[in-house]
């Protein structure tokens, strides 16, 4: 990761540079982009239509996507 980093052009670098200081800055507000918007407004529809999914469902879907991370 670190040499496709250092490959970058200087504009992709710096790009990259200042959403890394963003994650890191703890006092920044994030913003939602549109697709994230639209998502957490699909769950809170199906939510008030009593369309729930179990935490455990959840929690096995996210670990057979991303088997390198632990959930809880």
């Amino acid at each position: 990761m670190f040499r496709k980093i250092d490959r970058l052009p200087k504009a992709d670098l710096e790009n990259l540079y200042h959403k890394f200081i963003a994650l890191l800055d703890t006092n920044a507000v994030y913003k939602l982009n549109y697709l994230e918007k639209k998502a957490i407004e699909e769950a809170l529809e199906q939510s008030e239509e009593s369309k729930l999914v179990e935490h455990l469902d959840v929690i096995n879907e996210a670990s057979a996507k991303y088997p390198n991370l632990k959930f809880k």
